[in-house]
């Protein structure tokens, strides 16, 4: 009787699976869809970058370096921040990654000295961030004071009065 049963389960799968993947389309058949240049590039995070490593320094209330990854355009992109913050003359070291996944939809931040992470979506974590590029005015209180070049690419550069900050940014990218 269980060998009856067992039998009727497993043809019932297999014509389940025969009539649901009977539309399914070869991936080599697929055609790519015919959108513009222009759309293509718009929905991209970073028209102007496919990949990119960008390592920089911080200094101020943290000391350390930052190393940002981009690939893809801006679909995936990875931040690396190792720095030290001096509180009542304590050096606190701080390792943290942050994932952002999915064409920005996506963040995983990672602290890698507790070894605890969060995922939330992007909305949420621009909240906490601020915005880089054009409104960084608004996101930070910053004031666009003139442009520089850095390595080749004329920058915009961003300084906030308390705490005192600077920031140079090239069509978007901090």
């Amino acid at each position: 009787m269980k060998n009856i049963f067992l039998c009727i389960i497993m043809f019932l799968a297999i014509i389940t699976m025969t009539i649901s993947c009977a539309n399914v389309t070869p991936v080599t058949e697929l055609k790519a869809s015919t959108g513009t240049e222009a759309g293509i590039k718009a929905s991209r995070r970073y028209p102007e970058l496919k990949s990119a490593i960008i390592t920089y320094k911080v200094s101020g209330m943290n000391n350390g370096t930052e190393t940002v990854y981009i690939d893809d355009w801006g679909s995936r992109e990875a931040i690396y921040k190792k720095f030290t913050t001096k509180m009542m003359g304590i050096d606190i070291e701080r390792n943290v990654m942050t994932l952002i996944t999915e064409n920005g939809n996506w963040v995983y931040n990672i602290d890698l000295n507790t070894r605890t992470a969060i995922k939330m979506n992007r909305s949420a974590f621009e909240a906490l961030q601020g915005n880089s590029g054009s409104n960084m005015d608004v996101a930070i209180g910053a004031i666009k004071t003139g442009t520089e070049k850095i390595l080749g690419k004329v920058c915009d550069v961003w300084k906030r009065g308390y705490p005192y900050s600077m920031a140079w940014t090239w069509k978007g990218v901090l």
